[in-house]
């Protein structure tokens, strides 16, 4: 059994795989050794997938607009012309734009609207892609949204 007493929290990047990845380890403070936990990563992983790669669609995107690309659904990082590489985030949380008229809860899911370019209810037509963290009432334009990360299609 490991004995962590005189163990202290430190960094130290590995070389694994071809990967260069920063890997928590444990400094023994009164020896110097250092008790490395390194994750397991199979050879096919590429990566964690936050943040996707894709070609802008028709008409390009701006920053921080919400994109549908196939089944993928992101907010975009930079602004694209279309067919331009643009990197787009499939979770965490976004100020999202918002119907004005719906009335949305704190839990609720929540849906892109790709024709209007905004976040509704889910329905028909909508691409389901995360929950309102924030209630957003009648008159509100905007929305905070976790992205959920999980494949989409119009309901």
């Amino acid at each position: 059994m490991l004995d962590i007493a005189g163990l202290e929290p430190g960094y130290h990047f590995a070389n694994k795989l071809g990967l260069r990845r920063r890997h928590p380890v444990l400094m023994n403070a009164s020896r110097k050794r250092r008790i490395e936990r390194v994750p397991i990563v199979s050879r096919n992983y590429i990566q964690e997938g936050r943040m996707i790669t894709v070609a802008a669609p028709a008409g390009g995107v701006n920053s921080g607009d919400g994109v549908v690309v196939g089944a993928l659904f992101g907010v975009a990082s930079k602004t694209a012309a279309a067919g331009e590489t643009v990197t787009i985030a499939t979770t965490g949380v976004f100020d999202l734009p918002k119907l004005a008229s719906a009335v949305i809860a704190a839990g609720d899911p929540v849906a892109w609207d790709d024709t209007a370019k905004q976040v509704n209810a889910p329905g028909a037509g909508r691409y389901p892609i995360g929950t309102a963290i924030e209630a957003a009432g009648n008159g509100v334009t905007t929305v905070r949204v976790r992205l959920d990360g999980i494949a989409t299609a119009a309901a």
